[in-house]
């Protein structure tokens, strides 16, 4: 009579990856017996979560317009996160006033932005004084001083001159 030889019992082989997952998916993998091929375990692999980049910007602030920026996914690209970026706000500077003299113009104080050049306060011309003239009297000669005829000058240019 023939007796009975106990089963041996199935071999596991390694995992095999049925489906690799990615950034949200799991995948999945199983073992086989290394001697019938039977199908012993099958389980999931967890999926790998986001790998996030840093801050990337989107859109850059200005002085007065606020800018964009996000964090994506290294992996897949997905948009994990997006936020604004506040104004820089604006960098004043004085534009000093010029004083008008009799023949050229002069400018009133102003202000600017030295980045972005927006005008504050635009400086306004200021009209030429134009000349004060005052009138040189005629010195008569002596008998040791030579005279002057009658004559003409600027108080402001000679003024200005010195």
């Amino acid at each position: 009579a023939q007796e009975d030889i106990p089963e041996l019992g199935h071999t596991a082989g390694e995992w095999i990856i049925d489906s690799n997952p990615n950034c949200t998916v799991a995948g999945s993998q199983h073992k086989e017996c290394l001697v019938c091929g039977e199908i012993l375990e099958i389980s999931s692999i967890d999926a790998t979560g986001h790998t996030p980049s840093d801050w990337i910007i989107d859109e850059a602030p200005t002085c007065a317009v606020k800018g964009s920026k996000h964090i994506e996914c290294t992996v897949c690209g997905e948009t994990l996160e997006t936020s604004r970026i506040d104004a820089l706000g604006h960098t004043p500077v004085v534009d000093q006033a010029v004083a008008p003299d009799c023949v050229n113009t002069g400018l009133t104080e102003g202000s600017h932005c030295s980045v972005c050049k927006e005008v504050f306060v635009a400086q306004e011309v200021v009209d030429a004084l134009g000349h004060t003239v005052v009138v040189d009297n005629a010195v008569a000669p002596d008998c040791v001083n030579t005279g002057l005829e009658e004559g003409k000058h600027c108080i402001i240019c000679i003024f200005l001159s010195k």
